[in-house]
């Protein structure tokens, strides 16, 4: 039987909980798929997720306290301090690069092996959209013939290209993002010395991301990120004196950011923009055809950008970021 309990002492997220329970009854039921494809966005815990349902999967269920995740078994011990010979996590080695076929290799070797502490193997994916096309005809494979025991848990998001092969032999599940009052309740819980007027802009910038938010708001890229958003905003709502020199400026103040990140804050800065010029009194018809256009075609441009990242593409990160700003600042001169 899997533990019982309200799903947080497990691991899982408050809005995830809901997906654990209907996975729970499945568990219980014996019927537990050997893989999965979990559909979440970005910034919202699906790593977290697809981890806790993996110890949940490995915890030696027969120990007295086994009502909630034990956290004293040998699995779930192994797991906390990351040496678990029965679990495997699959990530690019780097942020926005491809998972290649070698990556993939090791992990079909991994669940041909016998677990190691007799609870069955579990093995993490993620980005799966991130897999070259070896990589995922490689895996494809290990899902024809699955390993006895083993669960592979593929992490992706929506509307990301998985091919079909692959996405019909997982069991697909979506996980919910949070709504605006959980992810505010979250922060206060993880950040409480984060003053309400900072949550607040952190909300704007990221709405829907708690874990994006709680990971810029602990690290130094976190000033970064909102030094970046102030100039964007100025520059797509106002015109610039000096184009070339307020594009260099903004590339500038993004160095210290992943390609990711950058892109990220970009996304965001365009949607605001948007919504902003849809939502003002004038009818959105009055609003400056061109400018309109623009961001859109920006907004297709960072698309493009992320599936050749996906693909493996390794862009100049400097002129990527020097040649998307003055886009932006393209926008405030219209």
């Amino acid at each position: 039987m899997p533990p019982s309990g309200d799903g947080n002492e497990l691991g899982f997220l408050p809005w995830h909980v809901p997906v654990w329970e209907q996975l729970s009854a499945s568990l219980a039921a014996g019927r537990f798929p050997h893989a999965l494809l979990l559909e979440g966005q970005s910034g919202t815990g699906r790593n977290a997720f697809a981890v806790a349902l993996a110890r949940v999967l490995l915890c030696d269920l027969s120990e007295p306290n086994a009502a909630v995740l034990c956290a004293s078994c040998k699995s779930c011990e192994l797991t906390a301090a990351g040496t678990n010979p029965d679990f495997l996590s699959v990530f690019p080695e780097e942020i926005g690069k491809s998972l290649g076929i070698d990556q993939i290799r090791r992990a079909i070797d991994f669940a041909n092996k016998t677990s190691a502490l007799g609870q069955g193997k579990a093995i993490v994916i993620s980005p799966a959209e991130s897999m070259t096309r070896g990589a995922s005809n490689a895996l494809l494979k290990s899902l024809e013939e699955p390993s006895a025991g083993t669960v592979l848990i593929l992490v992706t998001k929506p509307g990301a290209f998985i091919p079909a092969t692959i996405r019909s032999r997982c069991q697909r599940w979506v996980l919910p993002a949070p709504t605006s009052k959980a992810t505010t309740t979250w922060l206060e819980s993880e950040l409480p010395d984060l003053e309400t007027e900072a949550l607040e802009e952190w909300m704007r910038l990221c709405p829907a991301r708690p874990m994006d938010i709680k990971r810029l708001v602990e690290s130094d890229s976190g000033d970064h990120w909102l030094a970046l958003n102030g100039a964007l905003a100025a520059v797509t709502h106002h015109p610039s004196e000096d184009a070339t020199a307020a594009a260099n400026s903004i590339a500038l103040l993004g160095a210290n950011l992943s390609v990711e990140e950058y892109l990220d804050l970009l996304e965001s800065q365009l949607h605001e923009l948007i919504r902003g010029k849809e939502t003002e009194d004038e009818p959105i018809s009055e609003w400056n055809y061109g400018q309109r256009r623009a961001a859109f075609q920006v907004l297709d441009e960072l698309r493009q950008l992320r599936l050749a990242q996906a693909a493996g593409s390794n862009p100049q990160a400097d002129l990527l970021k020097v040649n998307l700003a003055r886009q932006l600042v393209a926008l405030g001169e219209r």
